[in-house]
């Protein structure tokens, strides 16, 4: 092994100690890489494959907007042969230059070395982080591909969902405005490039050495689009924005989410949030109303299939209230009734605490904090059962709500308030 005198000028405390225990590391993941290359990179392909021919079945699109779809995957899949062949020509010189330590090792950095054959000109990044990551760099493997506008969305929908992606994932490369997506997920590729739809770059920049096999590296540029949200600035107001809609909350727990059996995790830097599991319900509904829920199924997204774990496991009741989404729910212990509607801000809340007082309704409203690693507030409107009462002697629905509630429980009234709900919910009166 030959050391870089420009590594060792560099730093003077390295040694070769930990070069070693590095480059045996990545002789292993190099020669898993190679023996699992072609399995992976066929795998890759008949994901484009499949997906993007389902996606011309599924969506109502024009000759030109399939023709455009369908030259976008064969450039994916040109783009992979070619990758293919260079990583497999570059990871079989690595493999053997490690065998017999003709290896050129540079510090890159405080963690972070490049380890090349000797004499050659590409490299393998290795980066220490709680664990060795290893990335072998491929060099010239882009094209241009339009990708055409599957979801035929509004703009403010099309707005909200791209908050999301750039309050994640989504970056801005340097002396360029175009927004750009740098992903190993397949899904990713495409479900962001249903948002950032038209004229883009689509490369493929290196290969990750895995424990657990090779991933691809893709870099995607999105030509047809200026980036609004610029710098870290932007990417706080893209995160904000995101927040305030269903679907930018959805992407951004696309970029940002970390996938949990039992919780709505969103993750920022070391820190973790977790979200009212009850904000699921809104996110799909939408999701699948502008079809971008269609998109994500065909694209087999697991984190999107976690999320839809996540909604309730019965079926909720709700009702509709002044223009407010209420949850109707019986609580099992004492045979309570109450309804609740979750908002965003105290504005907001007592803007609909207004609203319902001009209809004699009278509600409490509390707010309630989730933390981990930061805190997230939100404020529930509160309608207790008398007040559930009084809508439901009057309105039509509300009595409907109570009857399809009432049909999935078993309810032993405790209370005058819950016996006279029961009686409207089994013999509702005539309308007046």
């Amino acid at each position: 092994m030959k050391e870089s005198p420009r590594a060792e000028g560099r730093d003077p405390r390295a040694s070769t100690a930990m070069p070693e225990a590095m480059l045996r590391e990545l002789q292993e993941r190099a020669s898993k890489a190679l023996a699992e290359l072609d399995e992976h990179f066929s795998e890759v392909e008949r994901y484009f494959n499949d997906t993007i021919n389902t996606i011309a079945r599924e969506f109502e699109l024009t000759e030109k907007e399939i023709s455009n779809l369908f030259k976008f995957k064969e450039t994916t899949l040109q783009l992979l042969n070619q990758a293919r062949e260079q990583a497999r020509t570059r990871l079989a010189e690595l493999v053997t230059a490690l065998e017999n330590g003709t290896v050129t090792v540079e510090r890159g950095g405080k963690k972070t070395y490049r380890v090349r054959p000797s004499g050659e000109g590409w490299f393998v990044t290795a980066h220490f982080r709680k664990c060795w990551l290893f990335t072998l760099h491929v060099h010239g493997v882009g094209a241009d591909a339009v990708f055409p506008n599957v979801l035929k969305l509004p703009p403010e929908k099309l707005r909200s969902l791209q908050s999301g992606w750039r309050a994640s994932d989504e970056g801005t490369p340097s002396r360029k405005r175009a927004p750009c997506m740098g992903t190993t997920r397949q899904w990713q590729v495409v479900a962001w490039a249903a948002v950032r739809y038209g004229l883009m770059r689509v490369a493929i920049t290196g290969l990750h050495l895995n424990k657990s096999g090779p991933s691809i590296a893709w870099n995607l540029d999105a030509k047809d689009w200026r980036q609004e949200w610029l710098g870290p600035e932007g990417k706080a107001r893209a995160r904000e924005e995101a927040e305030r809609s269903a679907l930018g909350l959805l992407t951004l727990y696309l970029g940002d989410g970390k996938m949990h059996p039992d919780s709505f995790l969103i993750s920022s830097g070391n820190n973790e949030y977790r979200k009212p599991k009850e904000l699921t319900i809104e996110l799909v509904k939408e999701a699948y109303e502008c079809s971008y829920g269609k998109l994500l199924d065909v694209l087999k997204c697991k984190k999107w299939e976690n999320l839809k774990k996540l909604l309730p496991k019965e079926d909720p009741v709700y009702v509709e209230l002044a223009g407010y989404r209420f949850w109707l729910i019986l609580e099992p212990v004492y045979a309570v009734f109450f309804a609740r509607t979750l908002l965003k801000s105290e504005e907001e809340a007592l803007r609909c605490a207004q609203e319902l007082a001009k209809l004699n309704v009278n509600v409490k409203i509390s707010t309630y904090t989730w933390r981990r690693g930061g805190a997230w507030k939100y404020w529930l409107v509160y309608l207790s059962g008398r007040e559930v009462l009084k809508l439901a002697e009057r309105d039509e629905s509300w009595r409907a709500a109570l009857k399809r509630l009432t049909e999935k429980k078993t309810v032993q009234p405790k209370g005058p308030v819950t016996r006279k709900l029961l009686e409207l919910a089994e013999s509702p009166p005539f309308p007046s």
